[in-house]
């Protein structure tokens, strides 16, 4: 069902469960540096917990410290550790041999010219297309908790993904997407970021090969495009709506608790800040445990860190109120 179709109920139900993974297939997710190892941990284990039978990928964008990337391997397997560098280069070689282009050229596809600090890494996100070894993949944000098993989103249609709920459902979310995986979409996309802006300027920092300018509509941001607005651009009129189950941002419980009741919840995202693995949070006091209270979402982030750090509070007691407190959360 295209997503801009109209619908006559929105997709509250998960789909089933498969018995075998899809061939060629791997859930993706990438670790932009190393304040994230937590949270890439917690998506591992949290995929082992609900009988995954998938590999998971993990792109390692920026280089992390020996001890991180030891505790990475050990945890991912070496065999799914993947380098962005090594991505990157298969998208310059592809364009290289598609349109001659320079060597000064190819460098600026690092996607890290642009202005904007985090909404400039989340391009990096792009380069995830040039996983041509496999046939199909489902991208997955890094501050995620699994609370079911998805491994049937590497059986969908490309490309797919969950309406950017609570506020919209004409343009998707893109912390969940299953993509074919093909360095034709990857160099569109690296040009696309190249070019992209609100006002139909060329970009601070873009290089003059780039192109003219490609004005674009934001996809939930204010300031600053991100890999959800290129995405959106691309893939529009050619996306499929999965159930929103599958990426349920914390926000949703905030905003619309009664959609949040409906929702047959898999996936928790915990976009923005605060995310779960915050030393802070141990604190109660803290300002950012004082901004889960505010928000409404310190089930969501209590069930993170039963799950993931040993406790809510991260002081390693456990509870049996603890479980009860993730099973209500998720149903």
């Amino acid at each position: 069902m295209a997503a801009t179709a109209s619908r006559a109920a929105p997709y509250y139900s998960l789909l089933p469960p498969p018995s075998k993974c899809a061939p060629d297939s791997a859930f993706v997710t990438l670790i932009a540096n190393e304040t994230y190892v937590s949270g890439a941990l917690c998506l591992r284990s949290s995929l082992q917990r609900v009988s995954s039978v998938c590999p998971l990928v993990l792109v390692v964008a920026d280089p992390l410290s020996e001890p991180a990337m030891t505790q990475l391997t050990a945890a991912f397997g070496s065999g799914n550790v993947r380098r962005l560098s090594e991505l990157r280069d298969r998208v310059g070689h592809h364009k290289a041999a598609g349109r001659q282009l320079s060597q000064s050229t190819l460098k600026s596809t690092r996607q890290l010219t642009r202005d904007g600090g985090w909404s400039r890494r989340t391009f990096q996100k792009l380069l995830l297309f040039a996983l041509i070894e496999f046939r199909r993949a489902a991208f997955l944000d890094i501050d995620m908790l699994v609370a079911r098993n998805i491994d049937v989103l590497l059986d969908q249609p490309p490309f797919a993904a969950v309406a950017a709920l609570p506020y919209e459902t004409k343009k998707f979310n893109s912390g969940v997407f299953v993509f074919a995986p093909s360095l034709a979409d990857a160099a569109a996309l690296d040009d696309l970021s190249m070019r992209a802006s609100f006002d139909g300027k060329l970009p601070a920092g873009s290089p003059a090969a780039s192109g003219a300018p490609i004005r674009i509509r934001g996809a939930g941001e204010r300031i600053h495009l991100t890999d959800q607005s290129i995405l959106n651009h691309h893939f529009k009129g050619r996306w499929t709506s999965l159930p929103y189950g599958y990426n349920m941002g914390v926000k949703t419980r905030s905003v619309n608790r009664k959609l949040w009741a409906k929702v047959e919840v898999a996936v928790v995202h915990f976009v923005h800040r605060p995310k779960p693995w915050e030393t802070s949070l141990s604190d109660a006091a803290s300002e950012m445990s004082k901004l889960t209270l505010k928000l409404n979402i310190e089930p969501l982030v209590h069930a993170w860190r039963f799950h993931c750090a040993g406790s809510p509070r991260g002081n390693g007691t456990l509870t049996p109120q603890d479980d009860a407190l993730f099973r209500s959360v998720v149903k």
